[in-house]
């Protein structure tokens, strides 16, 4: 950018938009609902530098912060989660992810392997299947999720029992 538009840029954004998008970036919801406005504004078309009349130039930092928004949403993180305007929550696992994830731990026990070293073992195995590309249909839901062993002991629990009957029945 020239000095004009550095001067442009400054006149326009009343904070400094590196530094709003940095907090935006590190889960600051206020930030990322101000940003918004201001990449709404570079981004358009219609707002055009007063000396040349040409679209005004997109920073790097903006179009990178909308990029890793954008893939997270690919993903299949939620738009709002995905641009930091709502706040993120424990997600919410449907009783056949913790199944699937639990049953890891449950065929490493029946290897002999203890509980605290099966659920460590699959955390990593889930979070390599997540990461395959294309991810296996069925640990979509795992994509961009960090799964713990602690969490995964917890659902080995819940589920010990559920998990012994399939096995019995396939077994």
């Amino acid at each position: 950018m020239s000095n004009i538009d550095d001067a442009l840029a400054t006149a326009l954004l009343t904070e400094n938009l590196p530094d709003i998008l940095n907090r935006a970036d590190g889960g600051d919801v206020l930030a990322a609902r101000e940003a918004l406005g201001h990449m709404a504004f570079l981004l358009s078309t219609s707002n055009t530098h007063p000396l040349t009349g040409n679209p005004l130039d997109v920073p790097g930092y903006v179009r990178d912060y909308l990029a890793k928004s954008l893939a997270r949403m690919v993903n299949g993180v939620d738009a709002n989660r995905a641009m930091n305007l709502k706040k993120s929550g424990p997600k919410i696992w449907s009783h056949f992810d913790k199944r699937l994830a639990a049953d890891l731990v449950f065929q490493l026990v029946a290897q002999g392997c203890t509980v605290l070293e099966s659920s460590m073992v699959a955390a990593e195995n889930i979070s390599g299947r997540a990461e395959l590309q294309p991810c296996p249909p069925a640990w979509q839901a795992f994509s961009g999720q960090a799964i713990d062993s602690a969490t995964l002991q917890t659902w080995y629990y819940e589920l010990k029992e559920e998990l012994t009957g399939i096995h019995q029945k396939t077994g």
